[in-house]
């Protein structure tokens, strides 16, 4: 879920294929909201995460349903604002 709406505030994913991609994950019985963690460790963690490269942490991310893209101009706040947004 959190992978949508980074896609949807870079830029690259719809408004409307977030809410699908919320509604099959829901229907599903799968989470669309962050438990109650502390988003600093998760950030932290992320760091550590293999696909990290150079400094910079790789994502995938979708630009429409079934079409996918790396990149790895996610910023730590955007990746925070959206973590604190599933609350």
């Amino acid at each position: 879920m959190a992978a949508s709406v980074i896609a949807n505030e870079l830029g690259f994913l719809a408004n409307n294929k977030v809410v699908r991609i919320r509604k099959v994950l829901k229907s599903a019985g799968l989470m669309t909201r962050m438990p109650k963690i502390d988003i600093g460790k998760v950030l932290k963690a992320m760091t550590y995460d293999k696909k990290v490269s150079g400094g910079k942490i790789n994502f995938v991310l979708l630009r429409d349903i079934g079409e996918a893209m790396v990149t790895d101009e996610v910023s730590m706040a955007l990746i925070e604002k959206v973590l604190v947004s599933l609350k």
